[in-house]
């Protein structure tokens, strides 16, 4: 069953709009560890209904992040770059999780980032983390922002 962070939920809201009186801001939720036990389910094993599931948790996490964000980000998350990167146009704090399966929600912001010409990318999470294929996708490619990874906390200060 999925759990609720509410202190990191409640951080991550309190940046969030900061960051945005200065910057365009595009949020992508992951799911951590609820989302992964849906795709590993022993019932019916790896298949695509259970990545859907995993999908739909990191929106869920999407919803909940726009609800305590508040009036600045879009009232439903964008379910792809193209509804992303027209909401941040709009002047909107962009908020959305997992978009296809067997795609991580690191390789969703990576690619988000590339998509909306992103000046920097930071990775706030509370899941351990080894460096991931999103981060290595842009050492490779050379893509045009910054990357790193932080907590909320750095974030705040």
């Amino acid at each position: 069953m999925p759990t609720l962070d509410s202190e990191h939920l409640r951080e991550y809201a309190t940046v969030i709009p900061t960051l945005a009186q200065e910057h365009g801001v595009c949020v992508v939720t992951g799911g951590g560890s609820p989302s992964r036990e849906f795709i590993d389910s022993e019932l019916s094993g790896r298949t695509k209904s259970n990545l859907k599931l995993g999908i739909g948790v990191t929106r869920l996490n999407a919803r909940f992040l726009v609800a305590a964000t508040g009036d600045d980000a879009v009232l439903t998350p964008s379910k792809d770059y193209e509804a992303a990167g027209r909401a941040l146009r709009c002047g909107d704090i962009v908020v959305m999780g997992g978009i296809a399966p067997d795609q991580i929600t690191d390789a969703v912001s990576a690619l988000l980032a590339e998509y909306i010409n992103a000046g920097f990318l930071i990775c706030a999470t509370n899941v351990p983390w080894s460096e991931s294929v999103a981060l290595r996708r842009v050492k490779e490619k050379a893509l045009p922002f910054r990357a790193g990874r932080m907590s909320s906390g750095f974030l705040r200060d």
